[in-house]
């Protein structure tokens, strides 16, 4: 390895240090009350060394988003991919990406609750950010039109069965992301599984 590609690397490596220090105070204090100089304290770097690597406070942010909705994403179009592959239909891989979306979230609570619960990306809107997250939604929406046409059936109303799904995912992630110390079953991939079965099914009932 170059000189060049050894000091790319140890960039990288910085900055991916200054994003979870900031992922991190963003979380347990709020953006709205973390500065630079926090985020420096916090890994023992000056204010000056974080302005190297980053504008100020938002640029981090944006920084943050696209990886998150870039990681958020890969998991959605990864697990399709794979059943996908395996020649299954598209209600088999609307499964797998409904099980992909809370495994996400229970893998990367941190990007998680910024990016679905605390909703960043409102308080400080970047264009090129929100293309992953909508790519995500969109994929969804495919396979529900597409697991529709496949059980026959063209009353089931698109928009409304999709965000259906989403809202129930996304409330049984953001509870076990957020009460961590809640009683839950002991196998909460079986809760999870249980409540995707369960939305399918309901969903799909009269086709």
């Amino acid at each position: 390895m170059g000189s060049a590609d050894r000091r790319q690397r140890e960039i990288e490596e910085i900055k991916k240090k200054i994003i979870d220090a900031a992922t991190e105070l963003f979380i347990h204090e709020g953006y709205a009350h973390v500065s630079i100089r926090k985020i420096a304290q916090k890994i023992e770097y000056s204010p000056t060394t974080i302005y190297n690597y980053f504008r100020d406070k938002e640029e981090i942010l944006h920084h943050l988003l696209k990886q998150g909705y870039a990681l958020f994403y890969q998991y959605l179009d990864t697990a399709v991919q794979e059943e996908a592959d395996t020649g299954s239909d598209s209600v088999h891989q609307l499964r797998s990406a409904l099980r992909a979306y809370t495994r996400f979230g229970l893998e990367h609570a941190d990007y998680y609750k910024l990016i679905f619960i605390e909703d960043l990306e409102r308080r400080q809107p970047f264009e090129d950010c929100e293309t992953d997250r909508h790519r995500g939604f969109a994929l969804l929406a495919r396979l529900v039109e597409q697991a529709i046409a496949e059980k026959g059936s063209g009353h089931i109303d698109l928009q409304q069965t999709s965000q259906l799904l989403w809202a129930a995912v996304h409330g049984i992630t953001s509870l076990l992301v957020t009460f961590d110390d809640f009683p839950w079953v002991d196998d909460r991939e079986e809760l999870i599984e249980s409540l995707i079965e369960t939305q399918i099914r309901g969903l799909f009932a009269s086709v």
